[in-house]
């Protein structure tokens, strides 16, 4: 379970805890879903050198299979 709390809402007397919080619970594979305005971050990709963008979740890109961590790197 995840409990987000949205503080700056809780300001006034007039406001409660269970207006400002929202649980978040895993679905049925366990997984939490992260993308509801209370978590926008996200969305977050990599871009693989063969020019396939990716979920940063997968590791492995699904065009040519290089691995995020084997990119190659830009020479200084």
């Amino acid at each position: 379970m995840v409990l987000c709390v949205d503080w700056p809402l809780w300001r006034g007397e007039d406001i409660g805890a269970d207006q400002v919080t929202n649980v978040v619970e895993p679905d049925s594979e366990r997984r939490y879903i992260i993308g509801a305005w209370k978590w926008v971050w996200r969305i977050a990709w990599w871009w693989c050198a063969c020019g396939q963008d990716n979920d940063w979740h997968v590791t492995d890109c699904e065009s040519c299979d290089l691995t995020r961590d084997a990119q190659p790197q830009k020479s200084a």
